[in-house]
């Protein structure tokens, strides 16, 4: 954060007791720059440009941020970092809930790899994937419900529970075409001498 952000979440906190209260709490779900991310995305869209502008994240930390709409949900898609981008976040809001998860630079192009295996499987099938980083680990699953086939997306990372990240098919698959041609966008990165598990499964006809 810039120094004006965390002069700003400071007063906020200590003007609101129960907003750091809510910040402890999901805080075991992310981590604390994440809840930041979260609270200023929301934020700056309700503020004046003057304010907008002061409270904005600075350019040489966040460099490009792209908006998918997949049915009810929204997905926010973030290059953040120096030097051409060290990692990207994916913010998903839905009724009024919001989760995000971070994907070092690695895990991107293992991340835009495995949506387009996806969009290329017949309905019936499914897989899950794990990708191990240095700082967590993420685990892609293919599954079905009653509305269609999901990806869901889970995080791992020592000391905090668990995130998730649902993200459906959309219409003929263009949900995951259209979050695969933003991550493309952002950065597409080989993913060399990672540990990566896996295996195929077959879905419910």
């Amino acid at each position: 954060m810039s120094d004006i952000q965390r002069e700003h979440a400071s007063t906020i906190e200590r003007l609101a007791p129960s907003f750091a209260d809510l910040r402890l709490q999901l805080c075991s779900y992310m981590s604390d720059g994440q809840f930041w991310m979260i609270y200023f995305i929301l934020l700056l869209p309700r503020l004046n440009v003057h304010d907008s502008k002061l409270l904005s994240t600075p350019k040489a930390r966040f460099l490009k941020m792209l908006k998918v709409l997949v049915e009810r949900k929204t997905f926010l898609i973030r290059l953040e970092g120096e030097q051409g981008g060290e990692w990207c976040s994916i913010t998903e809001i839905s009724r009024g809930s919001v989760f995000a998860l971070g994907f070092e630079k690695e895990a991107v192009g293992w991340l835009a790899d495995y949506l387009t295996k996806a969009l290329t499987l017949k309905s019936h099938m499914g897989f899950n994937k794990k990708f191990r980083g240095k700082c967590r680990v993420h685990l892609m699953e293919v599954g079905f419900n009653n509305h269609g086939r999901f990806i869901r997306i889970s995080e791992f990372a020592t000391n905090r529970k668990p995130s998730v990240l649902i993200i459906p098919e959309g219409d003929k698959g263009r949900g995951w075409e259209n979050i695969k041609k933003a991550l493309s966008s952002l950065l597409v990165v080989p993913y060399p001498n990672v540990t990566e598990k896996g295996r195929n499964i077959r879905g419910e006809s």
